[in-house]
């Protein structure tokens, strides 16, 4: 190969790294990612966005309450926060003790226990207040409607 067919080949593979630069990424679809949990037992999920820490379930300290909702307070990352049974907030009986609390983000102090913590999902974003991935369904939690509603009972 001649000097002058090298120059031409390296402005040739020049031009076209430099074009990878300039040219817009590839379109993907939008995506929101979820956290697949089980609350008494049954599937749900959480947007992560709603999350801010998933911390393992320490000691939960009883306190008198006039709700069957409000387990306890237990420290967590050196905070001190109040853990409410999310299964009993939606309406389920009899959920067994939870081993995982979500704190909510916007939310500062306020945990919801929960039993299992299955995941994490990766779905196109939309998807509505149930996800259906992998032949399995994942009814959404709001979780700034479930906030609301405990900050409704605490402060009436």
């Amino acid at each position: 190969m001649s000097s002058a067919e090298l120059s031409e080949r390296a402005a040739a593979l020049r031009r076209a790294f430099d074009e990878t630069f300039v040219s817009a990424p590839a379109r993907t679809s939008p995506t929101e990612d979820f956290l697949a949990v089980r609350l008494a037992g049954e599937r749900h999920a959480l947007r992560v966005a709603d999350v801010a820490r998933v911390a393992a379930a320490p000691r939960i300290v009883p306190i008198p309450s006039g709700g069957r909702a409000v387990l306890g307070l237990a420290a967590i990352g050196g905070a001190l926060v109040a853990v409410h049974g999310l299964p009993a907030l939606l309406g389920y009986e009899g959920a067994p003790a939870p081993r995982w609390i979500a704190l909510a983000r916007g939310a500062e102090g306020l945990g919801l226990g929960f039993d299992r913590l299955e995941g994490f999902m990766r779905v196109e974003r939309g998807a509505g207040r149930v996800l259906s991935t992998g032949g399995l369904t994942y009814p959404v939690v709001d979780v700034a409607a479930v906030i609301e509603s405990i900050m409704t009972r605490s402060h009436p």
